[in-house]
């Protein structure tokens, strides 16, 4: 892929992004994330839960060919298209979509989680395990003087979490929704936490089935 095509297609795109909320209620949250069967092969899956009850309300996947190799930056073009056939496979809606990865804290404002939030159009939340970029001054990430993320820690001992909107959303509201659903014993917000065990689980299977 040209990759000068693709930072322009993030620069137009990210021009798109509203950090607005959009959210009549946060009932129910989607998780999204990533399982790779090999180097090529990726698992998106998408679970929706109950946020009072904790219930797992859908699970759905597919598998996809990467298109694209690793290359930071652009995550989304390498992982986005398995996230967006488990999206389409849905049959029930959901309030906000989070997924592992950034939202506006990204050189062109537009991480996986902004991404795929204007694609669905539905207001999306990044959860990211590493700082990307940006400079961090107590619990906030910067870029310029813009603040772009707030950093969560979810439990003693344990590594900072980076939250920034994606889409349809503001910081402050996206932050306040992965902190309350950091639940013991997982390490990230609930629904996410879910998706990570499922799509463990579901390549789990689907190896067995290979071999």
């Amino acid at each position: 892929m040209d990759l000068e095509k693709l930072k322009e297609e993030q620069s137009r795109l990210s021009q798109k992004v509203v950090l607005i909320d959009h959210l009549k209620q946060v009932e129910r949250i989607a998780g999204a994330d990533q399982a790779y069967l090999d180097q090529d092969t990726i698992i998106g899956v998408i679970v929706i839960v109950d946020t009072k009850t904790q219930e797992i309300i859908e699970i759905k996947h597919a598998v996809k060919k990467c298109q694209i190799q690793y290359i930071p930056n652009f995550l989304s073009y390498r992982e986005g298209p398995a996230i967006m056939e488990a999206y389409s496979l849905l049959e029930n809606d959901f309030d906000v979509l989070m997924l592992e990865g950034n939202g506006i804290l990204h050189p062109r404002r537009l991480g996986i989680a902004s991404h795929i939030g204007i694609s669905i159009n539905k207001p999306t939340i990044g959860v990211a395990k590493s700082l990307l970029c940006g400079t961090v001054d107590g619990n906030s990430v910067y870029i310029g003087k813009e603040v772009v993320g707030k950093i969560i820690r979810p439990h003693e001992h344990t590594k900072d979490l980076i939250v920034s909107p994606g889409h349809l959303i503001t910081l402050q509201k996206a932050y306040e929704i992965a902190k309350s659903l950091i639940i013991k014993p997982y390490k990230l917000p609930y629904p996410l936490a879910m998706a990570h065990k499922h799509a463990a689980k579901i390549k789990h299977k689907l190896k067995g089935t290979l071999g």
